[in-house]
């Protein structure tokens, strides 16, 4: 979910939550490793005391080496340490794995990357004309739900009285009735509806809920034991509370776990929640062609060149997009990958070609600064040996 302005929306928020603040970490004992280990460590103790974040979790994985490792607290409080094994919200970087779902299907021919979209959305204005590949490169036009404030408020109040939580078909619902941004195929636009309509597609083509469909083509091959789509279902006991600062800016306030509103009208947009260790691992398959053929990875970095009109929000490291996938460069550095939020939850994981190396950094706080992506290209290039 991009960042949250309007007004309207405030006194609702203040309501779902109260104020927190972020208490400083204790000082540790002095560190007496040596190394690689306490240089990534260290980049990530000294993150949480420098971005005020309460807690880091990361993995970065090298040809033949794997270190995961945490950074501050599951708690505002500081009385929970946080593990390796809590879990975190990813926001958009499910996009990814939906990415690869579809491609999949794809190659199996359950369906095309050029159906229409009136296929499967007869009804949707201007449906015959938009294609799969079109929302998996974002360059379909169709509105995106999360820009639409009168939508936004219509969770918020649904999760404030627990209401009928509004359905991903909603979101649908609500983009049809906006006017396109452009012409399919002829801009780019980042679109969380086009997102939520390919996991309907993926259901509709399938015949089953998209759910298992990741579960069983991603999640258990690659042996993804801590990772769940959250859109409706149960959640994982190890899932941290978050805290927001950034998405709605009217101050630090904590996110109760437990609350799904918002996971299920994401769906398959950002409704997944995994560990650093888990999402690494899928990354490390993907960009060594184990989850598909050759020819589907590499349409999936087939880069849209993105120019500082087409971003969204702050992301000045974005320069392309694929299938799925963003380019960023740091510091010259070509990386491959996706950043994600949520209310309450920041995230980031990306994988260089030049040292064949993937990293994955997760916080429970929802800060839409420039930190996530420092701090990850420096455990890159610590994490190189």
């Amino acid at each position: 979910m991009r960042r949250i302005v309007p007004l309207i929306l405030l006194a609702v928020v203040v309501a779902l939550s109260g104020c927190v603040r972020i208490r400083p970490m204790p000082d540790g004992p002095a560190m007496t490793d040596s190394g690689r280990t306490a240089h990534l460590q260290a980049i990530l103790d000294e993150a949480v005391d420098r971005y005020e974040l309460v807690g880091l979790q990361a993995c970065v994985r090298t040809p033949g080496d794997t270190w995961c490792g945490t950074g501050g607290t599951a708690d505002v409080a500081r009385r929970e340490p946080l593990q390796d094994d809590h879990l975190f919200r990813i926001g958009s970087i499910t996009k990814i794995f939906v990415a690869a779902l579809v491609l999949g299907m794809a190659d199996e021919g359950l369906l095309a990357l050029e159906d229409p979209l009136s296929k499967y959305f007869p009804e949707f204005p201007g449906a015959e004309v938009i294609t799969i590949k079109q929302l998996l490169a974002n360059t379909s036009g169709i509105f995106s739900f999360h820009e639409s404030y009168r939508f936004l408020g219509r969770v918020m109040l649904a999760s404030f009285f627990h209401c009928r939580p509004v359905s991903p078909l909603e979101a649908v619902e609500a983009a049809a009735s906006r006017a396109s941004d452009f012409e399919p195929g002829t801009g780019y636009h980042y679109s969380n509806t086009g997102w939520v309509m390919l996991g309907l597609i993926t259901e509709r083509a399938a015949g089953r809920p998209v759910g298992e469909l990741l579960r069983e083509r991603l999640f258990e091959p690659f042996g993804l034991e801590e990772t769940f789509f959250s859109s409706g279902g149960d959640l994982p006991e190890r899932l941290v509370n978050g805290v927001d600062r950034g998405l709605v800016p009217i101050g630090t306030r904590k996110i109760d776990a437990r609350n799904t509103y918002w996971d299920i009208v994401s769906f398959t947009s950002g409704a997944m929640i995994t560990t650093a260790d888990d999402l690494s691992r899928f990354m490390d398959a993907l960009f060594h062609d184990r989850v598909l053929a050759p020819a589907s990875s590499a349409r999936m970095r087939d880069f849209r060149d993105i120019v500082e009109s087409d971003r969204d929000g702050p992301d000045p490291y974005w320069n392309g997009y694929g299938l799925g996938l963003c380019r960023f460069v740091i510091d010259g550095d070509e990386l491959w990958g996706h950043a994600g939020a949520f209310f309450g939850y920041c995230s980031i994981t990306a994988y260089s070609e030049e040292t064949d190396s993937t990293a994955v950094l997760l916080s429970n706080v929802s800060d839409y600064g420039k930190y996530r992506y420092r701090i990850l290209h420096d455990l890159l290039t610590a994490g190189t040996p």
